[in-house]
């Protein structure tokens, strides 16, 4: 029996990068969704239950990191864990999105077995 696939929220204002994002992620499975800001990230991540969203920081309206406190914040958002994307790699930053609450981070240009590997390093499989 197959376990249930893993829900992934995509949350990035620039259409190819979620593109390319989805189509490598649900090559191996995950059940994706997009938002292309943080508003829409917020009710998209309240109906959707992802298990994991990864977050760009830059985005208009809300940042990344304004996004992140306000999930961490809603009852039913906080344990979602946040996977930061960022082009922006000062250590101010770094302690910023974290301190914010956000689990891990990866910097941009994405290298896609680099962000498989934070996946599955953030979302163990049921079988492990």
């Amino acid at each position: 029996m197959n376990p249930t696939p893993k829900k992934i929220l995509i949350v990035d204002d620039e259409e190819y990068v979620v593109d390319m994002i989805k189509l490598r992620l649900e090559e191996e499975g995950y059940e994706i969704q997009s938002a292309p800001d943080g508003s829409v990230a917020i009710k998209t991540a309240e109906s959707f239950q992802p298990d994991l969203i990864i977050m760009d920081l830059m985005m208009e309206g809300l940042t990344g990191t304004e996004t992140i406190k306000i999930l961490k914040a809603n009852k039913n958002t906080s344990i979602i864990p946040v996977l930061v994307l960022t082009g922006k790699v000062s250590e101010e930053d770094k302690k910023e999105v974290l301190s914010a609450g956000a689990k891990d981070f990866i910097t941009k240009p994405i290298l896609p077995a680099r962000l498989l590997f934070q996946i599955k390093k953030m979302l163990p499989s049921d079988g492990e």
